[in-house]
């Protein structure tokens, strides 16, 4: 996958069609579209054409990896601008090369061959017009690949919860199958490395979240860690590259800390805007720091067992402290408890530590109670994961109480509250996935939503939901900072 970065020909003169293509290629894989405008420019004087393809996939590109093809303002189902443009010039130009080797190699007309080079203006060469016919065919699976996987996003973008990624990771794989098998692909270089990249980082992010929304420790942390290995090569390659006409702030220095092997350790060197990384490099680093805060979460207890350092160096790995902001929330509003109550069903079997231990049975479901686990929970012991303890019975009762209720947009997550007068309760639910909920529990009957409560479940339960990722991915370049 990894294109080993080039050096020393900063300055290299560009004579041939070719090495022309091969530098455009580099400056735009590196997302230098200053560069690769002035290297298009010296192509209009061989091969107008192909100046033109290069003008038009400049576009595309600029496009695509700024996420302004996801704004809905900008997006119409019949849009045929977006790569449309450009498999279409491909096209023609391919057949324009096709037909000038027929052309030089028909018997017929081979004594005529001088005369024909000499008037058609432009004329590549033998050796050019077979590259052309190459990367022309490259350039129409390339334009194809980013379609199919702009149409990933806007999957993503309105995706419910992201609770059943199974069909998008499907398409995906189905769209790194095509790039695998087709040969011409390597005509484009590192653009085409970097398509390598962001399939198998999409991959491994989704793969992720399935694996945290199905309570699977072990396959949330290798595919987030595969995904921040490969982020991190990534962005190595295309700071690293050198090329003709490089812009002077693409040099970006790549910090040692993005390649540590902890998955749960902060970057030393965060991506911000304008940092040389395009706002879809930069989504994707955010939608990753995301995902392992919410693991973190979700598997606190399991990584507390496992961790030396304790709870406060743990959190201190992460961007975003959910631990830190329950326990702040819990001090200034008297709650009773915050918790995370996750509901097995007969399709997902549920492990207590997200794995299977030797000898571990999955849980039983005897009875409707036996549905729900308490997988966090703040203070730890506050709630018994048991049918005697009174609070525990109560809540469950109540949540499905909430179940019931109509359900509010993931768009606009409202907590729905319940009371237990005999206890003297309220239960505050509000769903995070299609088996999660987040509960917090006051010890006093509230006769109205407490604003306390409702804003800070809201706030937590549109991060935790992917709620603000997804919607981010239309409006990207207005929320980085």
């Amino acid at each position: 996958m990894e294109e080993k970065p080039t050096t020393g020909n900063a300055k290299k003169e560009l004579n041939t069609m070719e090495e022309i293509f091969k530098s455009y290629f580099q400056a735009i894989g590196c997302f230098d579209y200053p560069a690769a405008t002035k290297v298009a420019g010296r192509m209009s004087k061989i091969n107008p054409g192909a100046s033109t393809i290069l003008t038009a996939l400049s576009r595309c590109e600029q496009s695509y990896t700024s996420l302004d093809s996801l704004k809905s303002k900008l997006w119409r189902s019949k849009d045929v601008s977006f790569y449309h443009e450009l498999i279409d010039v491909v096209a023609n130009l391919e057949i324009d090369a096709q037909k000038f080797l027929d052309l030089l190699y028909s018997d017929a007309v081979k004594d005529i061959h001088a005369k024909v080079s000499a008037q058609i203006a432009g004329a590549p060469a033998q050796s050019d017009a077979i590259y052309m016919i190459d990367v022309c065919r490259a350039l129409g699976c390339f334009a194809k690949c980013r379609q199919n996987m702009n149409e990933v996003y806007r999957l993503i973008q309105n995706h419910q919860y992201l609770d059943d990624v199974t069909p998008i990771l499907e398409k995906i794989k189905i769209i790194g199958e095509e790039v695998r098998k087709e040969p011409f692909l390597k005509k484009l270089g590192i653009l085409v490395t970097g398509l390598n990249y962001e399939i198998a980082i999409m991959e491994s992010l989704l793969a992720a979240q399935k694996g945290i929304t199905s309570y699977n420790f072990k396959d949330t942390i290798v595919n987030l860690y595969t995904a921040k290995m490969n982020l991190s090569a990534w962005r190595e390659l295309y700071s690293s590259q050198e090329y003709a006409e490089k812009s002077p702030n693409k040099a970006e220095d790549v910090s040692r800390g993005l390649f540590t092997w902890i998955i749960f350790e902060r970057n030393s060197r965060p991506v911000k805007r304008n940092s040389g990384s395009p706002n879809l490099v930069q989504w994707m680093n955010r939608f990753h720091g995301d995902l392992t805060a919410k693991a973190t979460l979700y598997f606190m207890q399991v990584l507390i067992d496992s961790d030396r350092g304790g709870l406060g160096q743990m959190w201190q790995r992460v961007e975003v402290d959910y631990h830190g902001e329950i326990t702040n929330f819990r001090r200034t509003s008297n709650a009773l408890c915050v918790a995370l109550v996750y509901e097995i069903t007969d399709d997902a079997p549920f492990y207590v530590y997200g794995y299977i231990c030797e000898g571990e049975k999955p849980a039983d479901l005897d009875s409707d109670m036996d549905r729900f686990r308490c997988i966090y929970s703040y203070p730890k012991d506050q709630i018994a994961h048991s049918k005697d303890d009174k609070l525990w019975s109560s809540m469950i009762s109540k949540l499905s109480q909430a179940d019931r209720k109509p359900s509010v947009s993931p768009q606009r997550p409202i907590p729905i509250y319940e009371t237990d007068k005999e206890l003297k309760t309220t239960y505050y639910f509000l769903r995070i996935d299609i088996r999660v909920r987040l509960a917090v529990i006051h010890s006093t009957v509230h006769t109205g939503l407490d604003a306390q409560t409702s804003e800070f479940m809201t706030q937590i339960g549109t991060r935790l939901s992917n709620t603000y990722n997804l919607q981010s991915l239309g409006n990207f370049s207005e929320q980085a900072t």
